[in-house]
């Protein structure tokens, strides 16, 4: 009776979420090397958001009205979408150009990270605002998150600088998985990587993001813009690369004459968006949604800002696949950043709650030791064929949920536990040690029981 007891307590501590506020704003991105292009990008990561927090509220349509903007010099006011004087007279307006993306942290709450994109309204504006700074090369951001239109947090102002270097350095172990109207990327998640600047030296530093980029195979593409990095200048001169079909699966499938050349991914991303999607990839991962089954893309990543050097492009081909949300009559699945393949397959959506306990041990727990960064690394790079296969094959999906379900239990009681007490990684294994021992007990004496009432039944 003790142990079911407990274990009653273990499964009512799984399900319950801790009310703590937001944990902090960050902010990331670089002014363009070439100020005229009249348009900069920036990611904004909003930490432990509360999984109750994270549906809308009464007067929100979507996530992305949460993010309040502002702009401003060392020394005017200037705003985002006003012109209000100051030491410059120039409009700018917020293009929140993407999906808003959620991941599960180790604490078991949510981070969201906004990709919103600022664009000039009259042709100077961004020039003008840089020059009007103190050291002519920077400005500064003020983000404010808010909920149901009340401010959350106290507001962060960061400085934006102008880009002095440009990634010398390919994303690798990239992998692309098929899926219902969209792909999984997923590529090596680099501490730093290789940089040069105006001296031409390499230096190391860690890179912001990624762009990950999908042509639509079977389609011919016009020349696409480009820029070539010239060191000893913040403005680098415009060029042109191809999109060669015949390199899409495994070769270098862009093609640029000059070696420092990098694709301008803001002037490709209005291109031919029927044809070319254009995403920002955090964290070694992004899905690519909004695109058609059966038609095969080709897949590259380039790390920001501004990387001269390409990954290996790689072919997938989105199929008809429903999630369990689809099928029980909502919407389309939005893209995410979850990477968990296989149990993602196995449930048919990465949003599903016994996925939460799951995803924290390997953030908080796995992650946090070499070798576990190592096999997590193994799984990202070898699981996708798997999760493909799994997602075709409802028998092995009921098979890998009932795989998962002691796995489960155990991580997001710990989960739970780990937040409200506030374990050590140390003492969350032992936890998760005992709390396993104790579910196979259990399972082992109901196993029993059953054999028992099976040999009764059959002795009569």
């Amino acid at each position: 009776m003790a142990a079911k007891r407990l274990l009653a307590v273990v499964i009512a501590l799984a399900f319950t979420s801790p009310a703590w506020g937001i944990g902090g704003i960050t902010t990331t991105g670089s002014l363009p090397r070439d100020t005229s292009r009249g348009y900069f990008d920036l990611t904004v990561k909003v930490k432990d958001v509360l999984p109750s927090d994270l549906p809308l509220k009464s007067k929100e349509t979507s996530l992305t009205q949460r993010l309040s903007l502002y702009l401003t010099d060392v020394s005017s006011s200037e705003t985002v979408g006003t012109a209000t004087g100051g030491t410059t007279t120039v409009a700018f307006y917020l293009e929140l150009r993407d999906e808003v993306l959620s991941e599960l942290n180790s604490s078991g709450n949510y981070d969201l990270t906004f990709y919103p994109r600022i664009r000039q309204v009259n042709s100077n504006g961004l020039a003008n605002l840089v020059d009007s700074s103190t050291d002519k090369k920077s400005l500064k951001v003020r983000i404010k998150y808010l909920e149901d239109l009340v401010a959350k947090g106290d507001p962060v102002d960061n400085t934006i600088v102008v880009n002095p270097t440009v990634a010398n350095e390919a994303p690798g172990s990239l992998s692309v998985l098929g899926s219902h109207k969209l792909l999984s990327v997923a590529f090596e998640s680099k501490p730093s990587i290789t940089f040069i600047g105006a001296s031409d030296a390499a230096s190391t530093d860690a890179p912001t993001d990624a762009t990950v980029v999908a042509f639509r195979l079977g389609t011919a593409y016009p020349s696409l813009p480009a820029k070539i990095f010239t060191p000893a200048s913040t403005a680098d001169t415009d060029t042109t690369c191809e999109f060669d079909a015949t390199q899409a699966n495994g070769g270098a499938c862009i093609v640029c004459a000059d070696s420092k050349a990098y694709l301008d991914a803001a002037s490709l991303a209005t291109l031919d968006p029927n044809n070319i999607s254009v995403r920002s990839a955090s964290k070694g991962s992004r899905d690519i949604s909004g695109l058609e089954n059966d038609v095969s893309y080709a897949v590259v990543a380039m790390y920001q800002p501004d990387g001269i050097q390409r990954s290996v492009c790689l072919t997938a081909t989105p199929s008809e696949n429903l999630t369990l949300t689809e099928l029980n009559g909502e919407g389309e699945a939005t893209e995410q950043n979850f990477r968990c393949f296989i149990a993602t397959a196995a449930y048919g959506t990465p949003l599903h709650k016994n996925l939460r306990g799951l995803r924290w041990f390997r953030d908080g727990i796995a992650g946090m030791h070499p070798a576990g960064n190592a096999l997590i690394e193994a799984y990202y790079r070898n699981s996708p064929p798997l999760a493909a296969w799994i997602t075709k094959h409802p028998s092995a999906s009921a098979s890998v949920r009932a795989a998962l379900w002691v796995p489960a239990l155990v991580t997001g009681a710990t989960m739970t536990a780990a937040q409200q007490i506030g374990l050590t990684p140390a003492q969350s294994v032992a936890t998760m040690i005992f709390m396993t021992a104790l579910a196979m007990t259990a399972i082992a004496i109901q196993a029993r029981k059953n054999r028992g009432r099976c040999a009764r039944s059959m002795s009569r």
